[in-house]
């Protein structure tokens, strides 16, 4: 098995902050992620605690009745300070309270192509932990990057995640003239891109949009 890299941050990367409440619904916000190397493609690692929250009794009540919870994850990767797409990738996961087999919490994740696990949990936190915890959950195959160390191309990705996505029909993220005079042109800049990449978003009961700090390959 090769031996995972863990990649570092491109030196220089801008951070973006923006106070709680103030930001517009298509913002999207600088999280700080970890890159991994496998050799064959990139994996990153990554939470989202927003999406299912202890305190939102809604969606617990939701959870523990045994309905299905759904989480999907877009990803987008671009080449950091080009207007050029790398990949995309699209990762589901349902949470089900399982009374069939000892009252556990069963958890899949799948990408497009096959599944990446299915686990049951004891309890609905480590279930919860397990679909909101992103834990090296691959992005991009690294035949589509280019190998230059720190002095070669950056990379940045950008993460749509959502809560029980409602309508797939409905318009994707765009840019509020309001909202744009308020945010520096490269925000504004990669908001309207990623929504035009990622094309139609769905409403959902919860939307995190996030963008990572860049990161590069090492040369070999």
């Amino acid at each position: 098995m090769r031996r995972r890299t863990f990649l570092r941050a491109a030196a220089g990367a801008a951070v973006v902050t923006v106070a709680a409440g103030a930001k517009p619904p298509e913002h999207f916000l600088f999280r700080r992620a970890r890159f991994f190397d496998h050799g064959r493609y990139v994996s990153v690692s990554v939470a989202f605690p927003e999406l299912l929250r202890a305190s939102d009794r809604d969606a617990m009540a939701w959870l523990d009745s045994g309905f299905e919870t759904v989480l999907r994850y877009r990803f987008l990767v671009l080449e950091h300070g080009t207007r050029r797409e790398v990949a995309r990738a699209t990762h589901t996961v349902t949470i089900r309270y399982d009374f069939l087999r000892g009252d556990t919490y069963e958890v899949r994740a799948r990408t497009d192509r096959r599944t990446l696990f299915r686990r049951n949990y004891a309890t609905r936190a480590e279930a919860i932990a397990a679909a909101t915890k992103l834990v090296q959950w691959p992005v991009v195959d690294t035949r589509r990057l280019v190998r230059g160390g720190p002095h070669g191309p950056a990379y940045v990705v950008a993460i749509v995640a959502q809560r029980n996505p409602l309508d797939p029909t409905s318009e994707g993220p765009a840019a509020d003239p309001s909202v744009a005079r308020a945010q520096p042109r490269d925000v504004q800049w990669f908001g309207r891109l990623v929504g035009f990449l990622v094309g139609e978003i769905p409403e959902a009961e919860v939307t995190v949009r996030v963008r990572t700090q860049p990161f590069y390959l090492e040369a070999r």
